[in-house]
């Protein structure tokens, strides 16, 4: 629907300039004094000056017509680029994601995932429950329940444990 806007709003305005441009030449051709002052004027014009007028008016109507649609139309023309670009990458990333995922999940998880469980869970549970909260309680709770409880329970619990 834009491209069947933009064609006939460029042929519109071609015409347009075509006509204009044509008749103004024809009629400065037409009317032009000949190189020599001592003759008349040329009433009718020569068939080389209708020609040079046609192609001089169909050549600066298209030229304007292709410059004003390309000025009115360049925002929209631009945002369509984009969106397409955007749209081609973004499809093409999702395919080669889903190759890669495809390709590599078969062959990484099993691999992976048996070796994971019994090597690094085994290793990393026991350490560190008891390292951690060997070392973290006793520094923060002292300190922070003091101070946060008093202000905590009193503002809070009335206003929560009815609702």
């Amino acid at each position: 629907i834009a491209i069947r806007s933009y064609v006939r709003s460029f042929v519109r305005s071609f015409v347009r300039s075509f006509i204009h441009s044509f008749v103004r030449s024809f009629v400065r051709s037409f009317v032009r004094p000949s190189v020599r002052p001592s003759v008349r004027p040329s009433i009718r014009p020569s068939v080389r000056s209708s020609v040079r007028s046609f192609v001089h008016a169909f050549v600066h109507s298209f030229v304007c017509s292709f410059v004003r649609l390309y000025v009115r139309s360049y925002i929209h023309v631009r945002a369509y680029v984009y969106i397409y670009i955007h749209v081609y990458i973004h499809v093409h990333a999702h395919v080669y994601l889903y190759r890669h995922l495809a390709t590599y999940l078969p062959n990484y998880l099993p691999t992976y995932l048996p070796t994971y469980l019994t090597t690094y869970l085994p290793t990393y549970l026991p350490t560190y429950p008891p390292t951690y909260l060997s070392t973290y309680l006793p520094t923060y709770l002292p300190p922070y329940l003091p101070t946060y409880l008093p202000t905590y329970l009193p503002t809070y619990l009335p206003t929560y444990l009815p609702t």
